[in-house]
């Protein structure tokens, strides 16, 4: 049983479902196609807080690279399954943020795997920089919840 002080405050879920080009010739879903699937969360998850990635790129001229990322696979996903990926944020501050992803086979329920990854925040010259304070204020709200 996982840890209420460890839960998510807030957890963005994204649909999809498994395409052929996806997988290998035993229609098995390829490995990194789960980097990618993390990615559609991460993406979704910057919608839900109310700004897009092209928002802090082009309004803030910010970029957050990805300089840490893994994936733990727990189980296999076949083509046409259809796919839920849960995206939650692990630690956010003004130069840094980590998201975590959970996945899963949602026919079943089954949890394919489990990963996390990290990004910097850098200016449009590649220097560190800092989320402006309506970005930082938007993450924070959605961190754990520090009362359970």
């Amino acid at each position: 049983m996982e840890n209420k002080k460890n839960l998510p405050k807030h957890f963005v879920d994204s649909l999809l479902r498994v395409r052929y080009a996806e997988t290998d010739s035993m229609r098995i879903v390829y490995h990194a196609n789960y980097l990618v699937w993390m990615e559609v969360g991460r993406t979704d998850y910057f919608r839900q807080l109310g700004f897009t990635y092209r928002d802090l790129e082009e309004e803030y001229k910010l970029f957050t690279p990805l300089i840490e990322i893994n994936c733990r696979y727990l189980a296999s996903a076949v083509y046409d399954d259809e796919i839920l990926v849960r995206t939650y944020l692990k630690q956010v501050n003004r130069r840094l943020i980590k998201f975590g992803y959970d996945i899963y086979r949602v026919n079943d329920r089954c949890k394919l795997c489990e990963g996390e990854s990290t990004h910097l925040v850098v200016n449009s010259e590649r220097k560190r920089s800092t989320f402006p304070e309506k970005v930082l204020s938007a993450f924070q709200n959605h961190i754990y919840d520090k009362a359970l």
